[in-house]
């Protein structure tokens, strides 16, 4: 039997170092098989914690709508679970709405906070993973 809380948790870390390292591809593989194994453990902080570099990968290709998405949801669920982000992950968070609000009129930067910051768990998690591209197996 898996142990799907510390695989889904290994990812998250392995995802978010490969988004540091600039390996956007790698990221996206690793945080989108995660973040499937997390919320099938239902666990919200280790959720959150893969939609903070989804939302940094999504402003880094120029996806500023995403990104506010993704971001949002997160901040949500670490405020719904008294969590709060790092210092130096509050730093990129905070830097990069700042850049998303410069890319994105006003109104649409606050309709999309706003859906991220409304919207289920469930209907989060599934946007997110439509962001993905299709990755294929090797057939």
């Amino acid at each position: 039997m898996t142990d799907n809380y510390s695989a889904a948790s290994t990812l998250a870390n392995l995802g978010s170092t490969a988004l540091l390292l600039g390996q956007t591809e790698r990221a996206r593989v690793l945080l989108a098989e995660g973040l499937r194994l997390a919320y099938d453990v239902g666990n919200k902080h280790i959720i959150a914690y893969y939609l903070l570099p989804m939302g940094l990968l999504e402003a880094g290709v120029g996806q500023w709508s995403n990104s506010v998405y993704l971001l949002s949801a997160a901040k949500r669920l670490l405020e719904q679970i008294g969590s709060a982000l790092g210092p130096k992950d509050e730093l990129r968070y905070d830097q990069t709405l700042a850049d998303a609000r410069s890319h994105l009129d006003s109104g649409v930067y606050t309709s999309i906070w706003t859906q991220g910051h409304m919207e289920l768990l469930g209907q989060i998690v599934a946007k997110a993973l439509a962001l993905q591209p299709n990755l294929r197996t090797n057939e």
